[in-house]
């Protein structure tokens, strides 16, 4: 993602702009974050009140969690109450997420 803060860089603006229209279109958020950090940044905590606002599913992933022996307790603040610990690069909690996905994705309608 481009991040969630604010510059007078012009690609970046354009890349913000489509963060916001493509969190207002998604049917699902998945907001990920970096397990390892000792502390959630600023431009995390703006992102996820703009996420609250839009009242969707929001799952908030802790990645790294095969980095992780600490507390992660801290993500609570960004008040996103549903998490699930992943590790992308080794594939932990890849089954579990798939699973929450299909479960909070609308089922579409043939016809």
């Amino acid at each position: 993602t481009p991040g969630f803060g604010s510059t007078k860089d012009i690609l970046t603006q354009a890349a913000q702009g489509q963060l916001a229209a493509s969190l207002k279109s998604a049917d699902l958020i998945l907001f990920v974050v970096d397990s390892t950090q000792a502390h959630i940044t600023e431009a995390e905590k703006k992102l996820a009140r703009t996420i609250r606002s839009l009242d969707k599913p929001t799952f908030l992933l802790l990645n790294k969690s095969d980095k992780t022996p600490v507390d992660t307790s801290h993500f609570r603040a960004l008040g996103i109450e549903d998490t699930l610990s992943v590790s992308a690069n080794h594939g932990e909690g890849i089954e579990e997420l798939k699973i929450l996905v299909a479960k909070n994705l609308p089922t579409s309608s043939s016809g």
